[in-house]
């Protein structure tokens, strides 16, 4: 297992990161440029597959920090808190200034009104649609320390009935529905779907040793793959994604993999800063669509540029106030 020497990273955990970060960029992306998708099989049947690869995004991003988080003892819960959900909040609370500027100062005139609106974004979740998960993170950081203990105090066998308990009833559910039937307890506190994300990560790290846990993560890329091509035919079969997100937290035990050191620091580059580049990514792509309308023309090749294209740009925009951001952070935190 590969880490960065120097801040002890596990650099496997840096490349899922930044894949999921990819694949969120995507979701907007692709679906902002699919109606311009000229017409024909191959150039709808692409949007429609990197449609649902990009689906996996924010659930990676759920289960990376489950993976992480959920494992910590966590003793005192108010520095816990204090700690986690300022990381959240001040660089959402920074960048959200320039979408209350632009929508309420340059689009509506209203430039009085930028104060009022930008406390009402941040308590109501009016910034941007898109910042939904920031909300949803927070919520599931509050959850966390008392999780943390309940996890930590079942025995290996508890978390796996509660886990593969859960996946039994996504695949019962789905069954019922191929007969046109809706199983009424569809839901319950562990397989909601947020959660359970969160949960899927810490699962994969507590009991990925035991069967059949052991028996998929043996072949873990094969298995990757074939639950990804299951995902484009049954895309109301959340099972699938579920399976192949816990699969990719699994780490390499052996990673003889070298990588050359400008791609270690790229990615690890994106990594740190994956949450702003979040937080600002979709901004960046209403400018490129602003500056650029013919996306039909050239349509398979720039359906896969923007992904970079939009990751690059939102990357130079955070440096300088990401650096800010962590001196503040590193005051309030000691």
């Amino acid at each position: 297992m590969e880490k960065d020497k120097s801040s002890k990273r596990i650099f496997y955990f840096d490349i899922v990161r930044v894949i999921a970060m990819f694949l969120v960029i995507g979701v907007h992306a692709v679906g902002s440029i699919a109606p311009y998708a000229p017409e024909n099989a191959f150039s709808k049947g692409l949007a429609g597959v990197l449609d649902s690869l990009n689906s996996l995004g924010v659930p990676i991003f759920f289960a990376l920090s489950g993976y992480f988080l959920l494992n910590q003892q966590i003793r005192d819960f108010l520095k816990w808190y204090k700690k986690h959900i300022l990381h959240i909040i001040i660089p959402f609370a920074l960048y959200a200034i320039g979408y209350v500027v632009y929508f309420v100062g340059y689009e509506q005139h209203n430039p009085m009104m930028i104060p009022v609106a930008y406390v009402r974004g941040l308590l109501c979740n009016e910034i941007h649609p898109t910042h939904w998960f920031v909300y949803a993170i927070i919520g599931l950081y509050f959850a966390t320390p008392p999780l943390s203990r309940m996890f930590q105090a079942m025995t290996d066998r508890e978390v796996r009935i509660i886990y593969w308990g859960s996946i039994s009833l996504f695949l019962f559910s789905f069954l019922l529905s191929r007969w046109g039937l809706s199983f009424a307890v569809n839901q319950f506190v562990f397989n909601a779907t947020n959660l359970f994300a969160y949960i899927n990560g810490y699962c994969a790290n507590r009991i990925c040793h035991l069967r059949p846990f052991d028996f998929l993560s043996k072949y873990k890329w094969g298995f990757i793959l074939v639950f990804l091509i299951g995902m484009q035919y049954y895309r109301d079969f959340s099972l699938f994604s579920t399976l192949a997100v816990a699969l990719l937290l699994i780490p390499p035990q052996n990673n003889n993999l070298h990588y050359p050191n400008i791609i270690k620091k790229v990615i690890t580059l994106l990594s740190r800063h994956s949450y702003s580049i979040y937080l600002v990514h979709v901004a960046v792509l209403s400018f490129i669509l602003i500056i650029h309308r013919d996306w039909t023309r050239g349509f398979n090749i720039k359906i896969f540029l923007l992904y970079p294209l939009v990751c690059a740009i939102s990357l130079v925009l955070v440096l300088v106030p990401d650096y800010y951001i962590d001196k503040i952070l590193k005051k309030l935190s000691g």
